[in-house]
């Protein structure tokens, strides 16, 4: 036999190294395809776990926020807007339809500090409407309500209810109490009430009811105070027709 002439033996030689060349080929490649496959796992895992850790707080805001909305849209007397929902975790107090209030007493014809006529509308009897007030002077608030609608009932506090002063402890009687009233209306009704010496939110009956957009509060009398000279409203509360 010719050295040039190929032989059956170098043949299967060659044979076998070009199948284990293929095997390793083939064994590479699908290490490869693995570790592709891995990482990509891995990346789309981290992905929905970081997406459900920022989305659920945000979820949970919203049905939170959602649940507050639908509290506001099932109650009548509603006044809030979309801005004054509180944050979830915060009591909603919710104010009957009175958009301002302006306050005016003849000693003192502006509010001063931290008093002004919105603190009956805060939804805390802690905080108050404040004026400086003579007995015997003209003293009126006028409440301005969002539309017009019908009033079947005015409630306040008569007072400054506030009980954690620093250093009087509850100043209710600290203060003039409004002891009688007149509720003015545009159409000429008004409605007169003597309220009881309480810090109690008191709810004066408007029957019948009374349409309209605005009406005043007039303060006719006061319960003797007992250091300064202040008339005050804690709270102040509008309800409609049941």
């Amino acid at each position: 036999m010719s050295e040039l002439e190929p032989r059956v033996e170098d043949a299967d030689v060659f044979e076998e190294e070009y199948y284990e060349q293929e095997r390793g080929a083939h064994g590479t490649t699908l290490l490869a395809l693995s570790i592709v496959f891995g990482a990509g796992f891995f990346v789309v895992l981290a992905f929905f776990v970081i997406y459900y850790f920022n989305t659920k707080p945000k979820l949970e805001e919203l049905r939170s926020l959602k649940l507050a909305a639908a509290a506001i849209d099932e109650s009548a007397h509603s006044g809030l807007d979309a801005e004054d929902i509180p944050p979830p975790g915060v009591e909603i107090i919710i104010t009957p339809r009175i958009d301002r209030i302006e306050a005016y007493a003849e000693s003192q014809p502006t509010t001063f500090g931290s008093y002004e006529p919105s603190k009956m509308l805060d939804g805390d009897k802690e905080t108050a409407w404040s004026a400086e007030y003579k007995e015997g002077e003209d003293a009126w608030l006028a409440v301005y309500l969002r539309e017009e609608a019908a009033i079947a009932a005015i409630s306040l506090v008569p007072g400054f209810s506030k009980t954690t002063h620093e250093k009087y402890g509850n100043i209710f009687k600290l203060n003039y109490r409004i002891k009688e009233v007149d509720f003015e209306f545009p159409d000429g009704t008004a409605v007169s009430h003597k309220f009881e010496d309480s810090p109690a939110l008191q709810s004066v009956p408007v029957q019948p009811p009374v349409t309209c957009e605005e009406f005043k509060i007039k303060i006719k009398s006061v319960y003797p105070t007992g250091k300064w000279n202040d008339v005050s409203i804690s709270e102040l509360e509008v309800s409609g027709p049941e």
